[in-house]
């Protein structure tokens, strides 16, 4: 079986987003505590590298490749992703060529997604629908009406 995926897409709507969490599926005792993570890009063999915070304590205690979830959403954006795949650290040559966009603060990690899920919330569209009903029904009704709205409510005095 083969499989066209555009990185390209994902990696739009991804940078769309920007921010997930990540949620780690690990059951070992050492693994990244759950975190905010902010996309990165996606490369050409499709993993998508992210930045983390760097935890408290050696870095060195950590797994270096565990399953994980990440979850991108974003106030008023009309869609959000799920991603479930195995989550591996940056190798320091990585690392070093990425330098410029890390702070001190910040480890980059990269994921190997075996399920991308995309979902539209379709909020957009709803409030476009409602917005589009209210003002014909207020249309409607000004012409209806002999007097205009403005006068409405303004008794004589």
């Amino acid at each position: 079986m083969t499989t066209n995926i555009n990185y390209q897409s994902i990696e739009n709507k991804l940078g769309e987003l920007k921010t997930a969490v990540m949620y780690s599926m690990s059951n070992s005792i050492k693994k990244l505590p759950n975190d905010v993570v902010g996309f990165y890009k996606v490369d050409e063999e499709g993993k998508i590298w992210f930045t983390a915070h760097k935890p408290r304590g050696w870095i060195r205690n950590y797994e270096y490749c565990f399953p994980a979830k990440l979850f991108f959403y974003r106030k008023n954006v009309d869609f959000y992703m799920e991603i479930d795949g195995t989550v591996l650290f940056a190798s320091k040559d990585e690392v070093e060529s990425c330098k410029d966009e890390l702070t001190e603060k910040s480890l980059l990690l990269k994921i190997t997604p075996q399920v991308i899920e995309y979902t539209e919330t379709g909020k957009k569209n709803l409030f476009q629908g409602m917005s589009r009903f209210f003002s014909g029904f207020y249309n409607g009704l000004s012409e209806m009406l002999p007097i205009p709205f403005s006068a409405i409510g303004q008794g004589q005095r």
